[in-house]
């Protein structure tokens, strides 16, 4: 066995690529992307933040911002990995808690108090 006299160089850092592929243009997805991508969370979780955007997305604009939605969704996460049983599912966390996730961002949305009524100008 011959030992190389010359030490090995140190691998740099290679940040994971950013998950969306494709451009994002709106600003408020576009730091909730930008602040997950630099966490270096694993694919798993990855699927799942994804995931949330897909269901909160449709939900905007009606009364919460997507910052709130997605935080009334990791809500749902936890209750959905609280009740979730592998042996009794189909073993895909993410088609058992997608329902559960929707049902906490609606329930956030119907909870809103009323918008007040903007003064007219007439």
């Amino acid at each position: 066995m011959a030992s190389n006299s010359q030490p090995e160089e140190p691998r740099a850092a290679v940040a994971p690529p950013p998950l969306s592929a494709t451009p994002v243009l709106d600003p408020e997805r576009a730091a909730i992307v930008a602040a997950r991508d630099s966490m270096h969370l694993d694919d798993g979780t990855r699927e799942i933040s994804d995931m949330m955007l897909g269901i909160a997305q449709p939900l905007r604009g009606r009364g919460l911002s997507l910052q709130a939605l997605m935080a009334h969704g990791c809500v749902g996460l936890i209750a959905a990995s609280e009740s979730f049983r592998h042996q009794d599912s189909d073993g895909c966390f993410a088609r058992y808690a997608a329902p559960i996730i929707e049902r906490a961002m609606r329930h956030a949305l119907a909870n809103q108090p009323p918008a007040a009524a903007e003064p007219r100008l007439d």
